[in-house]
């Protein structure tokens, strides 16, 4: 999984069935990434694409 932190500190992770976003301000990346997958559980993710802004889950 690719995890990109963005300069405010922020992980976000999109919710293409909800379309939302949910974001994580924890200072450590795994516990951001945790966090996002944690929240995203109950949906299928297909695949994981990183951008500039952070962790987008496609």
């Amino acid at each position: 999984m690719s995890r990109v932190l963005n300069e405010f500190g922020i992980y976000y992770a999109r919710d293409i069935l909800h379309k939302k976003v949910l974001t994580c301000t924890v200072r450590d990346e795994n516990e951001a990434s945790k966090a996002l997958v944690k929240s995203i559980s109950f949906h299928k993710v297909c695949s994981l694409k990183t951008r500039g802004e952070g962790l987008i889950i496609m």
